[in-house]
């Protein structure tokens, strides 16, 4: 049966369909890569800012604004803290 409806796609279609698949795979791993590297970025990101806290008895807000990072990093940091047991304010 699957042999059957093989034979009746246009050749053109076939490979058309072939084509749009390979491009799929390849814009997912982009996808994958990129998703990667941003979360790479914020994992340094929360690193430095832990560190900066803890070396020079800072809050959080403070060295997010000094770091210049975004408020969205503010949760990330605040746990990171937490599972390290360091002490710090908001």
């Amino acid at each position: 049966m699957v042999s059957k409806t093989q034979k009746e796609i246009d050749p053109d279609e076939n490979e058309q369909a072939r084509f749009l698949n390979e491009y799929r795979i390849i814009l997912d791993y982009q996808s994958g890569l990129v998703a990667a590297k941003r979360e790479g970025e914020r994992r340094g990101y929360v690193k430095v800012a832990v560190n900066t806290i803890k070396s020079f008895k800072m809050t959080v807000n403070e060295a997010i604004r000094i770091l210049e990072l975004a408020q969205e990093y503010h949760d990330d940091i605040t746990t990171e803290l937490k599972k390290q047991n360091i002490p710090y304010t908001e």
